[in-house]
């Protein structure tokens, strides 16, 4: 009887360092198997912001040629601009002088036509002098 309540002791002791080691195996697949889990989720974690990163620098490369795109496009505005200013002030030139050398063919007075027409004093007279002579000659 002795020795089956010592095999019964041993017995518990081999069952009792079974079951630590049981444990301690599970307890360390477990840790390993999070562990893993844990370094799958970084590295798709690192994938995912290389991604992010990329289209980050893409979008500014995108931003900055709008930009420039933007700049060009208010450049080229801003000399159509003149140009039309330029064309306006021409033509209306090129009206106020035919107005200019209609009235004085007619034999308008120089103080009216620089009234009506906007022209400077010089270029009224010179209109005068010179289309004044050529009704005469006509």
């Amino acid at each position: 009887m002795n020795e089956s309540i010592e095999f019964i002791e041993a017995a518990k002791v081999y069952v009792l360092f079974g079951i630590l080691i049981f444990i301690l195996l599970w307890r360390f697949w477990r840790d390993i198997n999070v562990s893993q889990k844990t370094d799958d989720q970084f590295q798709l974690m690192h994938r995912n912001q290389e991604k992010i990163e990329i289209e980050h620098r893409n979008l500014i490369e995108q931003i900055e040629s709008l930009g420039r795109r933007s700049a060009d496009l208010s450049t080229a505005l801003h000399r159509l601009d003149q140009n039309t200013s330029r064309l306006a002030d021409n033509i209306r030139g090129d009206q106020a002088m035919t107005k200019a050398i209609e009235m004085a063919r007619r034999g308008d007075d120089l103080s009216e036509i620089i009234q009506s027409t906007g022209l400077s004093h010089e270029e009224v007279e010179a209109i005068i002098h010179s289309h004044k002579e050529m009704n005469v000659n006509n």
